[in-house]
Order: C-alpha cells, then sequence, then structure tokens
C-alpha cells in the first residue's frame, strides 16, 4: 500500500512539475528582453508554445500525446500481468498511432514543427512506469488512463466545436469517438461505470448532444492530458495552452497549477 501511494504520488508529482516548467517556459518566452541564452534555447527547442494559436497548439500537443500513449502501451505489453490490460493498450497504441499521423499532416499543413522527442515531464512520468510491474503497474496505468482520456474527450470535443482552423476542427471530430471509446474501455476494465457525458455517440448526433451536456469544470476539461469524471486520480494529463478565445485554452490555464496527453 505504501509502495502504491509513493508510484502514485512520484506519477503525479512528475505530471505537475511538467506543467509547472511549461507555465515557467511561456512566460519567459513572453517576457521583454530575453537573454541570448535564453533566446537561443527557445530556437533548439522549435516553436515557443506561447507564441502558437491556440489550434497549433492543440495539434503539436496532440502530437506528443500520442508519442506518449504509444510509449507507456508499449510498457503495458512487457509489464502488465493482465490480458485485458494488454488488450487495450494494444488498442490504444494502433489507435494513437493512426492519429499521430493525422496529426502530423495537420501540423504541416499548419506550419507546426512536429515534435521528434517527448518533453522532460513525459520522460519522467514513463520512468516512473518503467519502475513498476504486475498488478501494481496495472493499477497505476488504469488509473492514468482514466484521467487522461476523461480530459482528452472533454479537450477534442471543445476543439471539435470551438477550432478556427477548419483542419483542426476535423481532426478532433474524427478522433473524438476513439477517444471515448477507449475510455469505456478502459473504465470497464477498472470496473467503473463510464460518465453518460464521455460515451460515444453516432456521429450524426454527437456535435448536438455536446450543446446539452452538463456543465463541466475547468479542472476536467483543461490540459495532463483535473481529471475528468474519473474523480479519483490526480495522474497525467495534458499541458497548458497558451492565453487564447477558445474554451480549451481557457481550461487548461486554470488546471496548469497541479498531471497528459493512449
Amino acid at each position: 500500500m505504501v509502495r502504491r501511494t509513493m508510484c502514485a504520488a512520484a506519477i503525479a508529482a512528475a505530471m505537475a512539475f511538467g506543467g509547472q516548467a511549461l507555465a515557467q517556459d511561456e512566460d519567459r518566452a513572453g517576457a521583454a528582453g530575453a537573454t541570448g541564452a535564453q533566446a537561443a534555447g527557445a530556437r533548439q527547442a522549435g516553436q515557443s508554445d506561447a507564441d502558437m494559436t491556440p489550434d497549433k497548439f492543440f495539434i503539436k500537443h496532440a502530437i506528443i500525446n500520442d508519442m506518449c500513449e504509444q510509449q507507456l502501451a508499449q510498457l503495458a505489453q512487457q509489464k502488465s500481468q493482465s490480458p485485458e490490460v494488454k488488450q487495450i493498450a494494444q488498442k490504444i497504441m494502433q489507435d494513437h498511432a493512426k492519429g499521430m499521423q493525422q496529426a502530423k499532416q495537420v501540423a504541416q499543413q499548419l506550419g507546426v514543427d512536429v515534435p521528434q522527442q517527448l518533453p522532460a515531464e513525459k520522460q519522467e512520468m514513463l520512468q516512473v512506469f518503467q519502475n513498476l510491474s504486475g498488478q501494481e503497474f496495472d493499477q497505476h496505468y488504469l488509473s492514468h488512463q482514466k484521467a487522461a482520456h476523461a480530459k482528452d474527450v472533454m479537450k477534442y470535443r471543445d476543439v471539435a466545436k470551438m477550432a478556427k482552423n477548419e483542419q483542426v476542427k476535423q481532426y478532433a471530430q474524427e478522433q473524438l469517438p476513439m477517444l471515448q471509446q477507449h475510455f469505456q474501455q478502459v473504465m470497464a476494465a477498472a470496473g467503473e461505470q463510464m460518465p453518460s457525458d464521455h460515451r460515444a455517440q453516432p456521429a450524426g448526433s454527437r456535435m448536438g448532444a455536446d450543446d446539452n451536456a452538463p456543465a463541466r469544470s475547468g479542472g476536467a476539461a483543461g490540459g495532463a492530458r483535473g481529471d475528468g469524471s474519473s474523480g479519483s486520480s490526480q495522474v497525467p494529463g495534458n499541458e497548458p495552452g497558451p492565453n487564447a478565445g477558445q474554451s480549451r485554452t481557457g481550461t487548461d490555464r486554470e488546471n496548469r497549477g497541479p498531471t497528459e496527453r493512449q
């Protein structure tokens, strides 16, 4: 029990540190009179998140989360003792591989630098999972996936309605049913009932249903990858975004404080 608590705290701390680091990076990038070293660091890291539109920021971090989910799913194949968890991880890995290719195409069309590796906070989270195995791994993996997919479903649903770029909006609409399916599978494996406003719906009725969905807190919709309706987990989530008028970035800012993203 003590080891599980420490592992969960380590995962949450890694993701919280990552969110704070991104916030600090944005503040430094936007500050006037940046030093030469800071400017060189910004060039080396590629495009600054603070300089991106919300649509570009979303697609960049969609690629990062897809990449992370694939690597975490590979760990599940090695570390899990549950056939059900391995099956879910295999599905997540395949779907996010396809999703990442689509996201890369959109990124290239928007002139967004495609991330080639995971940021430090994601690598730290994976390292925590690397040190787990068997039932302990399964418990933390399912907890992570509940939190990440609860958040992703709400974020992608917001972007599917609010994105200004049609390619980004179409991408989010196409990925949403897949994320809802993953969330449903993870909840079932954890022995929990999926919240009604996260369930997959027919393509023709999805957007209308979203308009009538219950009000959602900012913490659930934001970014490492508040953890939506999973309630019990504060594990990872997605990164906070730059200030912008779209609803996803507002909620990301609210959630930046302190964990993504199959």
